[in-house]
């Protein structure tokens, strides 16, 4: 049977009169945390429960794009209310209470992985599902139950894969949660060499992977539009032809650029931290760590905010929804099928 390193508790400090260290006040520095992190929360919530409203209430707006869209939505709530909320903002720490101390564990070291790794496999499948739209326009609009079950299988997995690996310590044991105190135990032997293991693993699957992935299915996405482009314009004006490319890739380094700038720093600063800590001043790791995964969570609001606006007809019903207007779409009849610029137009 594996030893574990040995668990604090929090009754015997009770006992011994050392309250003050267990129930200490906020620091200044955890006060202004709190603050800035609401800040984060009203903003999550307000775009996501107005992008997921508008996609449940309009019919039109039930597309494949919109339903990715819309599980990326409930992922943001979601790690919101279980994260945000009472790890940063509520700051849930010891407690008398045997199921918050076990709240306070998972909330500081799974579930903080598990939400952005799903959120980061929605953008992943975005990206997808745009590639589709672009090379199989015909077979992209027409709805069939084989396409649907396709769309929520994919949906499930990249939901359960990230809470599968986030608990996959604790189910072979790696980890072993401790009932009494804010802290999860680990294995004494090869401690160090399994722990840094799993987070470079944990920096693969959450950033590494995604993010290799949705490069590569965007530059195909630019790579077959300027080819269609390129085609098109045979027969036309030259000067005509550079608007469809331009828009994908303005579109493409926006959904790209904005992604990076956001999750990058963090991510760097997890794999010198657990490889080489030397190199980060102790002095300053809790708040370098702070900021950047501060940082790193504003991809929450901002992916949902991007992939509506180049969604033209969500975008225009959050106008209309902004400037208090009722908007009736029209869908313009037409008696040709859709072309993958026609699509790739619709879709950025």
């Amino acid at each position: 049977m594996a030893s574990y390193v040995p668990c604090p508790d929090v009754h015997l400090f009770v006992r011994l009169n050392l309250t003050n260290i267990l129930f200490r006040p906020l620091t200044s520095f955890e006060t202004n945390v709190s603050i800035t992190w609401s800040v984060l929360f009203g903003f999550i919530l307000l775009t996501s429960c107005l992008i997921l409203g508008l996609i449940l209430l309009k019919s039109s707006l039930r597309t494949y794009s919109n339903a990715i869209l819309a599980s990326l939505c409930l992922a943001n709530i979601l790690y919101s209310f279980i994260y945000i909320l009472p790890v940063k903002i509520v700051s849930i720490r010891n407690s008398l209470t045997s199921w918050i101390n076990i709240y306070c564990q998972l909330g500081h070291s799974i579930f903080q992985f598990c939400f952005i790794c799903c959120i980061n496999f929605h953008i992943c499948l975005m990206a997808l599902e745009k590639l589709l739209a672009i090379t199989r326009p015909t077979w992209h609009l027409r709805m069939s139950t084989m396409k649907i079950v396709s769309i929520i299988i994919m949906i499930v997995v990249i939901w359960v894969l990230p809470f599968f690996f986030g608990f996959f310590p604790l189910i072979i044991g790696w980890w072993r949660v401790c009932p009494n105190y804010c802290v999860l135990t680990t294995v004494l032997s090869n401690r160090r060499q399994s722990l840094v293991a799993w987070h470079i693993f944990l920096s693969f699957l959450t950033f590494l992977l995604p993010t290799s992935i949705s490069v590569i299915l965007y530059s195909r996405i630019v790579c077959v539009t300027r080819n269609n482009a390129n085609k098109i314009t045979e027969n036309k004006n030259s000067e005509t032809s550079g608007n469809p490319i331009t828009k994908v890739v303005v579109a493409v380094s926006v959904i790209i650029g904005v992604y990076l700038l956001l999750q990058t720093p963090y991510n760097i600063f997890q794999i010198i931290y657990v490889t080489n800590p030397a190199l980060i001043p102790r002095s300053t790791r809790p708040f370098i760590r702070e900021w950047l995964v501060y940082a790193a969570s504003w991809n929450c609001v901002t992916s949902p905010v991007i992939f509506a606006y180049y969604d033209q007809t969500l975008r225009q019903e959050l106008i209309n929804i902004i400037t208090c207007r009722c908007y009736r779409s029209k869908s313009p009849s037409s008696a040709h099928a859709p072309t993958s610029n026609a699509v790739m137009m619709r879709s950025f």
